[in-house]
């Protein structure tokens, strides 16, 4: 465990990639998942507006901010 505590965090950073990299390369599931989402992502430019279809929800969107939250944001203006 001493051994990890004195590593630097670029060394910590590399050693997390690799073995990022290797698990990627053996895990089929995980490789098509990212390629699924790769090949599905979209640029919207600011100014583009965004409608979801119709029948995609049953009723609107409730927005819920617990009051510890927004005591929160206040007091900090």
């Amino acid at each position: 465990m001493e051994a990890v505590m004195c590593k630097k965090p670029r060394d910590e950073r590399k050693e997390i990639f690799e073995d990022t990299r290797q698990i990627y390369g053996m895990d089929r599931r995980l490789m098509d998942s990212v390629s699924f989402s790769k090949y599905n992502q979209r640029v919207i430019a600011e100014e583009v507006e965004v409608t979801a279809p119709e029948d995609r929800y049953d009723a609107p969107a409730k927005v819920l901010v617990s009051q510890k939250r927004r005591l929160r944001k206040y007091s900090r203006r």
